[in-house]
């Protein structure tokens, strides 16, 4: 299962029906809240964190909370505004990767694909 946040639907439904198209099961979510009251995941899941200034727990938040959990879920964090202090915290806290948008769909599908496979 490939887990999606983004607080704005059409980048969220965007995201969702590219990774189905490519085979995927997706289920996607308007906050990290939402996603971590209503979702059972394990390590062999993804989760795409698409804009990682989401209101309430930010996504560098959430990735430090799975961690601080104990959870390996592969991680993937894009954000619009790329700064060193940003990937510096999302690399310590076990970020599969942190993009800067506009994304590469063939990148994303190759990350998903790749932690899919670990």
């Amino acid at each position: 299962m490939i887990f999606v946040i983004d607080d704005d639907s059409p980048v969220r439904d965007s995201l969702r029906v590219l990774l189905e198209i490519a085979g995927h099961a997706v289920e996607d979510f308007p906050s990290a809240e939402t996603f971590l009251a209503s979702s059972v995941f394990t390590e062999r899941d993804c989760l795409i964190v698409a804009d990682i200034h989401l209101a309430g727990m930010s996504g560098i938040q959430l990735l430090e909370k799975l961690r601080g959990d104990g959870n390996p879920i592969p991680v993937i964090l894009i954000t619009g505004r790329l700064a060193a202090a940003i990937t510096t915290r999302a690399e310590a806290a076990g970020a599969l990767a942190i993009l800067q948008k506009p994304v590469d769909t063939a990148l994303i599908l190759k990350l998903v694909e790749n932690a899919a496979r670990a």
